[in-house]
């Protein structure tokens, strides 16, 4: 799902806006939306949407290690 024409590797979310459990739910829904319609655009994915896709993956790991970090630091230590 390209931001726009010009650029089509922007993507909708960041993991910078990992903080908590709902925004990083947040993030998800609009990567995956976005990996879905690059993957739906068009009889084949394009070179240009792989790319997307690849950014977009990369971003959910990024994420996702940012969202541990997050329970790590509000988790009391015993």
């Amino acid at each position: 799902m390209p931001a726009s024409q010009s650029d089509p590797h922007t993507l909708p979310a960041s993991a910078k806006e990992v903080k908590d459990l709902d925004s990083f739910m947040l993030v998800m829904n609009k990567l995956t939306i976005c990996v879905n319609t690059a993957i739906s655009e068009g009889k084949s994915v394009s070179a240009a949407n792989k790319k997307l896709i690849n950014l977009a993956m990369e971003e959910i790991r990024r994420s996702t290690r940012n969202l541990n970090t997050a329970i790590a630091s509000t988790t009391p230590s015993a």
